[in-house]
């Protein structure tokens, strides 16, 4: 009883095998023609098709009306309608320029200034470097001389004003200033040294107006410095 089936079982087994294989197959051929068939069977465009794109466009018709042109008067403003995108190249003007008689002798003025600018780079670049100027003489310092000595070069005097004020306040009495005077005899500066306080501004105002003559040494004038005595007395 089991020999016969297992007769059966292999039958089976044999069948299913073969229908496996031939499955495979015919799965092989079939993509083997879907692959093979557009290789073998292709369509060829036709050749007036292809030359359809080389062949320049028909011109247009003749009764197509001139491109119309812009009359512009060179003698009257137009504003532009639009705004250009691009500034055109300057023009060059390929005609050479021709010096005139007034053009040569300014160009002959320009050479002669550069030629004599160069001569008198030349003269100083010869002579070296120019010295600086000399310091200015230093100022003479006042020599302090008695006062008799500077009273006795007093060429002009002038009396002080007795102030008002003084006078009601009886007030008298002598000031005492020094006093520098320059080279040529001028009172340039004053210090109160001594003095009632309503007498001092008047001893000022007197003595400035005073006038020396010029006091030497080695002969030659030198600034002096000597105190003053101003006296007010009343009658």
């Amino acid at each position: 009883m089991f020999e016969g089936l297992n007769e059966i079982g292999k039958s089976d087994g044999g069948k299913t095998a073969a229908s496996f294989g031939i499955a495979i197959l015919v799965e092989a051929l079939i993509v083997g023609a879907i692959i093979l068939a557009p290789l073998i069977f292709f369509s060829v465009l036709p050749e007036s098709e292809l030359l359809t794109f080389l062949i320049a466009p028909p011109p247009p018709p003749s009764d197509a009306p001139p491109p119309r042109v812009a009359q512009v008067n060179p003698n009257q403003f137009v504003a532009p309608t639009e705004i250009p995108t691009e500034i055109p190249p300057p023009v060059v003007d390929d005609q050479p320029f021709i010096a005139t008689g007034p053009v040569t002798s300014t160009l002959a003025t320009a050479a002669t200034v550069n030629t004599g600018v160069s001569n008198i780079l030349q003269v100083a670049t010869a002579s070296g470097p120019v010295a600086p100027p000399p310091p200015p003489k230093p100022k003479a310092k006042p020599v302090r001389v008695g006062g008799n000595v500077q009273e006795s070069r007093l060429i002009r005097r002038v009396q002080p004003v007795y102030p008002p004020m003084a006078q009601k306040a009886r007030v008298q009495g002598e000031v005492i200033l020094e006093v520098e005077v320059d080279e040529e005899g001028n009172v340039v500066d004053i210090i109160v040294k001594s003095g009632h306080p309503l007498l001092k501004q008047a001893a000022v105002d007197a003595v400035k107006q005073w006038k020396y003559s010029p006091t030497l040494l080695n002969g030659e004038p030198t600034p002096v410095t000597a105190d003053v005595k101003v006296n007010f007395k009343l009658n």
